[in-house]
């Protein structure tokens, strides 16, 4: 459904939009899905929150509320919440895996309290109807398969907080759905590819990192091994799954967590794409504890089950964002010829 007509259907008994609080915005996801909810929800029927304060230029064209918010401070969060009077809670706030794993008591506190906390919200103030927690293939552990075609439901056994944090996300917003009705739903999103935002220490950061190094001529001893493969997916992609399943109509879906997939990758592929703007670059192979935790991971996640029931589809190709890297991040970087 477009997006004006969703949120027209969904408008209150007194007349009142419905509003979505989005968490962690000043993540990899949360910088562009502020500016692309607000464009098709209205900008202040969104409200951006993060522990950190500023905010990007990305939103210079589509300005509305933002609040500093520790989701480990439940009390601060319930604040946000009955201010705004939210409807849809949007909970992407995460300490990511190689982050997570150098600080373990910090990805603790922020994932698994701060989703216990959005949760609790959602089912004891009612105005928070719905809540989307984002899941991860960090999910998956070495023992889940097939690697190959990862199915929705399999035995995941994740070894690391940041994957651990995300099956506990998914097993609690289950049964918060199955217990008290939460509108709960939850994607399991492959590596993300951005142009916008550098990286931050993921494990699937090495793609966006390649352009980067590239572009700007510098050498890169990259964190993977060169023929890992694992699922990506274009960050214009993610954010059309994020209002895709947002917006798809509770009825259809007979499940609360989904898999969603656009493409696979190793480290050599991107590089070699790279190699064909960037004909000097130079980058070499230095794994560390990162391609342990890529190799514990699906190659490619089976997605029929989202595809099925709410119509996702993703746009972009890997050859399709290769060309939109390039082509952006040269207008970013102030280039105008390859290295």
């Amino acid at each position: 459904m477009e997006g004006s007509q969703w949120v027209s259907d969904k408008r209150d008994g007194d007349g009142r939009m419905p509003r979505v609080l989005i968490t962690g915005c000043m993540g990899q996801i949360g910088v562009e899905l502020v500016p692309y909810l607000r464009q098709r929800y209205g900008n202040d029927n969104v409200v951006a929150s993060d522990i950190q304060t500023g905010q990007p230029a990305e939103w210079a064209q589509a300005p509305g509320p933002f609040e500093r918010l520790d989701v480990t401070r439940p009390q601060d969060y319930e604040a946000l919440v009955s201010k705004y009077r939210v409807d849809y809670l949007v909970h992407n706030a995460a300490i990511l895996s190689g982050t997570g794993e150098k600080n373990f008591e910090l990805a603790m506190r922020v994932n698994i309290r701060g989703l216990e906390t959005a949760l609790e919200l959602a089912r004891a103030h009612r105005c928070a109807r719905w809540c989307h927690a984002p899941s991860s293939i960090a999910a998956f552990g070495p023992e889940s398969g097939p690697k190959e075609l990862m199915p929705d439901v399999v035995a995941q056994r994740p070894t690391t907080i940041y994957g651990i944090s995300k099956l506990y996300a998914e097993a609690l917003g289950s049964y918060y759905r199955s217990k008290w009705g939460v509108d709960f739903r939850c994607m399991r999103f492959p590596g993300i590819v951005s142009w916008k935002q550098c990286p931050s220490g993921g494990t699937t950061d090495f793609s966006t990192e390649m352009f980067y190094y590239a572009l700007q001529g510098s050498a890169l001893k990259t964190f993977r091994a060169a023929d890992t493969r694992l699922p990506m997916m274009y960050m214009d992609d993610a954010l059309k799954a994020t209002a895709d399943i947002l917006e798809a109509p509770r009825e259809q879906l007979r499940q609360c967590v989904y898999n969603v997939n656009a493409f696979a990758l190793t480290p050599r592929m991107v590089e070699e794409a790279v190699r064909a703007q960037c004909p000097n670059w130079t980058c070499s192979y230095v794994p560390d504890f990162r391609q342990g935790i890529a190799e514990s991971w699906p190659q490619y996640m089976d997605d029929h089950n989202a595809r099925e029931q709410w119509g996702w589809s993703p746009r972009f190709t890997a050859p399709d964002v290769f060309a939109d890297m390039f082509k952006n991040l040269r207008v970013k970087l102030n280039l105008n010829v390859a290295h």
